[in-house]
């Protein structure tokens, strides 16, 4: 009997309706602003994001009371933007590494084209310089 193998999980609720990819990366991180704070209940001081701030942001990141108000953040749906945000860099370095390969081909080629024409005026010079000293050795003036 033959298996037929299915989509893994992740994949298979992609097809679903009401679930959309999500493309926030840098520009969800170069807004959030750490804070540092003092938890009401104990007194403890502790490091995050102010709810009120990353809900400007993103909504989705925050969660709500029974009143509405935004009471939390959702640290662990941070994941995904830091995902996008990764991907969004080793996007950048690969076109950077890119670009860096080609400015060092055309510094090799440059440096090429400066080495010819370097032998060049050399050969110049000389013809110069060999055609003054005949004019000399004839008697004329150069």
């Amino acid at each position: 009997m033959a298996r037929t193998a299915s989509a893994p999980a992740h994949l298979r609720c992609v097809t679903r309706p009401g679930v959309q990819p999500f493309l926030g990366g840098l520009n969800i991180l170069d807004l959030l602003r750490p804070i540092t704070f003092t938890w009401k209940q104990d007194g403890k001081r502790d490091l995050g994001f102010g709810a009120e701030d990353v809900a400007a942001v993103e909504p989705l990141l925050t969660f709500r009371n029974q009143q509405g108000e935004i009471e939390g953040v959702k640290y662990s749906q941070l994941s995904a933007v830091f995902v996008n945000a990764f991907k969004e860099q080793q996007a950048q370095i690969q076109h950077q590494e890119e670009e860096i390969k080609k400015q060092r081909e055309t510094t090799r080629q440059q440096q090429v084209q400066l080495a010819r024409q370097q032998q060049r005026l050399e050969q110049l010079e000389r013809l110069v310089q060999g055609k003054e000293q005949r004019a000399k050795g004839k008697g004329c003036q150069v």
